[in-house]
């Protein structure tokens, strides 16, 4: 039998069985919501951290809502970012700034060209080797302490890709410090423009760690003294980038100095590649 409008409005109060079926009648289903409906739903629906917390572990980014804010039938919302999709991203930034960082690099231009001319010429870019790969070494930590940042996350907002999209612009902005400090090794405003701009990655970094930890962003709640853990260590490379910016004003080859052996304590730390922080 062919449903009517009348059927459909007297279905409620007509007995059935518990699907909502009369008999001799079709299944009654329930008109779509409208557009403005549904995406006003889906808003409200991850704009809400409790909601967001309780999303599946194994599909982070998809909810079933059953008749959430009036909506008479099983919603399917799919959240446009996720950890995986902030991690490639992240990626390819930390790959394009490492290998931008030989365009510093130029072919010297020989007047009367031979091998003595030659050699005196690519001596005298030894700066900027060294600042290539000072900056080679730290990009690569950032992409290892970025990785070990948001392996077991499960939930984002809007406040951590902020803060990741800030870490980003800072790693993309390495190349041009590099090339400067490389340039002008002697320079203090080379210096510092290099110190401030490494110093406002780890300032970046430790917001973006403190905030995960806190928004309770990750699979399992980290236990506090782990927290205190990630902070200590966070803190204690901003402190000697802070050390390192002081000496850039008076001797600049010293910040490149403590540089170095920031970097190289980083790099022999092997817990950060072993485990998330």
């Amino acid at each position: 039998m062919a449903r009517t409008d009348s059927s459909y409005e007297s279905a409620a109060g007509t007995p059935g069985n518990a699907r909502g079926c009369v008999c001799g009648q079709q299944p009654l289903r329930a008109p779509p919501p409208t557009e403005a409906a549904t995406t006003a739903a889906n808003a409200r629906l991850f704009t809400s951290t409790s909601l967001a917390r309780r999303l599946p572990l194994e599909h982070p980014h998809t909810a079933f809502v059953d008749k959430f804010e009036g909506l008479p039938r099983y919603v399917r919302v799919d959240a446009p970012m996720t950890p995986s999709r902030l991690e490639q991203f992240a990626d390819g930034i930390f790959v394009i700034s490492a290998t931008l960082l030989v365009l510093n690099f130029a072919v010297p231009v020989l007047g009367d060209a031979n091998n003595g001319a030659l050699m005196q010429a690519l001596v005298t870019q030894w700066p900027k080797l060294l600042a290539f790969l000072l900056s080679f070494f730290i990009i690569v930590n950032y992409w290892r302490l970025h990785a070990a940042m948001l392996h077991d996350v499960r939930v984002l907002d809007h406040k951590t890709v902020m803060l990741n999209t800030a870490f980003l612009v800072v790693a993309a902005f390495i190349p041009y410090a590099t090339n400067v400090a490389g340039t002008y090794p002697t320079l203090p405003a080379a210096a510092v423009l290099y110190s401030i701009v490494l110093l406002a990655g780890a300032l970046l970094g430790f917001l973006m760690a403190r905030h995960l930890i806190e928004s309770r962003a990750y699979q399992a709640d980290v236990a506090p003294e782990q927290a205190r853990a990630t902070y200590r260590r966070i803190r204690f490379s901003l402190y000697i980038r802070i050390v390192g910016l002081i000496f850039a004003f008076f001797l600049p080859i010293a910040s490149y100095l403590i540089y170095w052996v920031m970097i190289i304590y980083f790099l022999s730390f092997s817990a950060i590649d072993n485990a998330s922080i």
